[in-house]
């Protein structure tokens, strides 16, 4: 196919997967300062902007309606309030007074997080004239392409910004630099996760209703491989290891998605293009590697700041292997069917903390939900945007991650809104 064409044009989570962006980004921002200079001031005005995104919604939106129909009595979302159900039952009834979960982490990393994500995968419509003009122009094709751009040069210019406030004059300081505060350092990483993930969501819902030419989809490979490259360098900045790889892995899905039926190669005949394709993207990227100054990456935490000779040696690695030796076994056979929330040296592990925290019965609730809804959207469902970040967050968390992990409540709030009456 030479030219670029459309295809079908069905309404897709545009405008409401754009505004969570703008929450996510503000809120990495937000973090930026404290952990730049101290300034807590505006710690809680992430979750206030939330609150008024949900409250406008509910104002001047059919949000009242998406939450009822179709969903709450879907049954595998019902499998989900068991779960819920089951953990504040054991919260505030069975275990002891010394528990992991706090009511901070219901609200800020649950609560939070799943109804960012319900809202961010919701399509949303209005009995003002308007206001559903404005929804129905940003929730196909066209209206999503420009959500794409704009989306793009933010999050290019917030990398930037919050580099440049990181390492300062020279991005060679990255070496020295380490980390300013270590508090919220997590938190900030979470939030730069999410934002990613809802503009590789537009970017796919916008890319995948096209069929490219091979020039457009090298462009696009080599715009998104920069922005892996600057959040890579961001959030390395501040130690973050678990956020590059959930960036890492999603933007070579949303690639996938996104490719050409026939790219670069066409059965056994390698295309024309393909010769000036490839020297195109080879120059430019020698282009802007002359211009950082030189950087030793084994330096970088994910290198473990030069101590190891691989990223499998890496001692934040070998913490947690040795944590899971030592005390995993302990922790798996203390409490096997309920779970015991009062665990604090909990296993850095969603699939282990499960079972140590929940039990076998909150184990059995949380991936029977996980694994009906990651069937449906894989086999059913349109949406290649939920398709691109589902599995790498569900890696990384059954590998680093607490089950109260923010990013993953996030996915499951996306999960929970994909019910069948709303596949496209």
């Amino acid at each position: 196919m030479d030219g670029l064409h459309f295809t079908e044009d069905p309404i897709q989570p545009g405008l409401s997967a754009f505004i969570i962006f703008v929450y996510y980004l503000y809120g990495g921002y937000i973090l930026s300062l404290y952990i730049l200079v101290g300034d807590k001031g505006g710690l809680h005005s992430s979750d206030f902007l939330l609150f008024v995104i949900v409250l406008l919604l509910l104002v001047v939106s059919n949000l009242r309606k998406v939450i009822t129909t179709n969903k709450i009595f879907d049954g595998n979302n019902i499998i989900l309030f068991l779960f819920i159900f089951y953990m504040l039952f054991k919260y505030t009834v069975v275990d002891g007074e010394i528990r992991v979960l706090s009511p901070a982490i219901f609200i800020k990393d649950i609560g939070t997080n799943f109804i960012a994500g319900f809202i961010a995968f919701s399509v949303f419509e209005s009995r003002l004239p308007k206001v559903s003009t404005i929804m129905l122009r940003y929730q196909r094709k066209d209206g999503i392409m420009r959500l794409a751009i704009i989306g793009t040069l933010i999050f290019f210019a917030m990398l930037v910004y919050l580099l440049s406030n990181f390492i300062g004059a020279s991005l060679a300081d990255i070496l020295e630099y380490k980390v300013l505060s270590n508090e919220y350092y997590q938190e900030f990483g979470d939030y730069s996760t999410v934002a990613f993930c809802c503009l590789i969501s537009l970017q796919v819902a916008y890319f995948k209703r096209r069929i490219f030419t091979n020039c457009i989809y090298a462009i696009y490979s080599l715009v998104l491989s920069v922005e892996v490259i600057l959040a890579f360098l961001c959030l390395q900045s501040v130690n973050s290891n678990k956020s590059v790889l959930v960036i890492a892995l999603v933007a070579i899905l949303s690639l996938y998605y996104c490719k050409p039926k026939y790219w670069l190669i066409n059965g056994w005949k390698i295309k024309r293009v393909t010769f000036y394709v490839i020297p195109v993207i080879f120059l430019l990227s020698l282009l802007i590697y002359g211009f950082l100054p030189p950087l030793d990456i084994s330096q970088l935490r994910f290198f473990d700041y030069g101590q190891s000779s691989s990223v499998i040696s890496n001692s934040s690695l070998q913490v947690r292997w040795d944590q899971l030796m030592d005390i995993g076994k302990e922790q798996l056979l203390n409490a096997p069917i309920l779970g015991d929330l009062s665990i604090a040296n909990y296993i850095h592990s969603t699939i282990i903390s499960l079972q140590t925290h929940m039990g076998i019965i909150g184990g059995l609730l949380f991936w029977s939900f996980i694994l009906l809804k990651i069937s449906n959207i894989y086999r059913h469902d349109g949406n290649e945007g939920l398709r691109s970040i589902a599995l790498p967050i569900l890696f990384v968390a059954s590998i680093s991650s607490f089950f109260t992990w923010g990013p993953l409540w996030f996915l499951i709030g996306g999960l929970y809104e994909r019910t069948p009456q709303s596949l496209n």
